[in-house]
């Protein structure tokens, strides 16, 4: 019968009271001051917040912890993310304009992944690389903490160097060529490689690695993206790898869910901004 086809019902995602009643605080603190042009945006957030919280629980329900799709297919995934958004990594969709620099991290011998957060990418890339080095650093204890226990969660912790910083020293004594960076540090890009300009820095440091780098926008600088250009077409074959639609047709569970509901659940919270992916003419 038709009507027993998923896409002709309707699931409805059940709230608690007390996440009704905090997600409602937040929307009234945000909104209390009329002369504060954020507000209103602050509060739709709080909103989006809630729903995305009954999206993730939903799709633990469906999936529990093992990521569906994409090039980390069956990783067994944390409770919860670091900086970012849970369902899309569950789903598989995350980021998925990088997929395919992800599915040649074999061709490679070492990962060093600059900002690893809770560790979706080191540790993904153990499973889908086991003979690549993987070097994965955060300067948040919690994003470290999690990053371990998600290494022992999926048997690869023995091959994962978690540290704090990745300063242009330590970069220096990791580069070289067959060596790809993955760097997402929230627009601290900019210093990172002004740092490693190849006049202070080991001259290879830049023209031996390959560089994979989330551009961001910044009240200081704004965006990103021209600075990062800068510091690697003198080097590197670079190409903007901009975002794509998401498409839930092919994923039955998002089916029966509204639009937003839908949405949510492939939505990544991100602005306009794109990667950068720099493949070094040297090496």
């Amino acid at each position: 019968m038709p009507t027993d086809d998923p896409r002709y019902t309707h699931r409805r995602l059940p709230m608690r009271r007390d996440e009704a009643l905090e997600a409602g605080r937040r929307m009234h603190e945000a909104t209390a001051d009329p002369t504060n042009p954020q507000g209103a945006w602050s509060a739709t957030l709080a909103g989006f917040r809630l729903r995305c919280g009954l999206v993730d629980r939903y799709l633990r329900e469906c999936f529990g912890s093992t990521v569906q799709a994409g090039p980390f297919k069956g990783m067994q995934y944390g409770g919860r993310s670091a900086g970012s958004m849970y369902s899309p990594k569950i789903l598989g969709s995350y980021e998925q304009e990088l997929h395919p620099y992800i599915e040649a991290l074999p061709r490679y011998r070492r990962f060093v992944n600059i900002g690893c957060a809770e560790g979706y990418y080191a540790v993904g890339a153990r499973l889908v690389a086991p003979d690549v080095e993987v070097h994965a650093f955060d300067i948040d204890p919690e994003a470290r903490r999690l990053c371990a226990e998600l290494a022992a969660v999926n048997g690869v912790a023995d091959g994962l160097r978690i540290g704090e910083r990745c300063d242009p020293a330590t970069l220096a004594e990791l580069a070289g060529p067959g060596t790809l960076v993955m760097v997402d540090i929230e627009g601290a890009e900019v210093a990172l490689f002004e740092a490693l300009d190849p006049g202070r820095v080991a001259a290879d440091l830049i023209a031996y690695c390959d560089f994979l780098v989330e551009t961001h926008s910044t009240l200081n600088l704004g965006l990103t993206l021209p600075a990062v250009l800068d510091a690697l077409s003198g080097s590197h074959e670079v190409t903007i790898v901009d975002q794509q639609p998401r498409d839930w047709s092919g994923i039955p569970e998002l089916l029966p869910l509204g639009q937003m509901d839908r949405f949510l659940a492939q939505w990544e919270g991100r602005g306009p901004e794109p990667w950068v992916f720099a493949k070094a003419r040297s090496g």
